[in-house]
């Protein structure tokens, strides 16, 4: 089902976004947008990131203890404001993340220097 994009800047917009660019909100609500009309049981899964998160997550995926892969903090662009990863369906995030390269964005399943991660988006 097509769920129609909220209004920016208005009290219904979604939790994930607090903490992302301002300028790159629209870009990742179309993209959720999107990804919800092939997967519409898709969830943004993480938005903004402090660099305190991001060094727990990365403890952890050292660990084993989360899937990857998991950038070290200070080199991840969720801390920045600049990436959301999605849960979705591989379908959904192969034509999603297409859209999103055609865009001049960077899509997580074709990332030539570290492991694969179709879950991520990032501007």
């Amino acid at each position: 089902m097509y769920r129609p994009l909220p209004q920016l800047g208005g009290a219904n917009m979604p939790p994930w976004t607090r903490g992302l660019q301002e300028s790159l909100i629209p870009w990742f609500l179309w993209i959720v947008s999107l990804i919800n009309f092939y997967d519409p049981a898709a969830r943004v899964s993480s938005g903004y990131r402090s660099t305190t998160e991001q060094a727990r997550l990365y403890r952890r995926y050292l660990l084993g203890l989360m899937p990857g892969p998991v950038a070290p903090p200070g080199r991840s662009y969720h801390e920045v404001g600049r990436a959301i990863d999605v849960l979705a369906t591989d379908e959904a995030l192969a034509k999603a993340g297409a859209a999103w390269e055609s865009v001049g964005g960077t899509w997580g399943g074709h990332f030539k220097t570290v492991a694969s991660d179709p879950i991520h988006f990032e501007a």
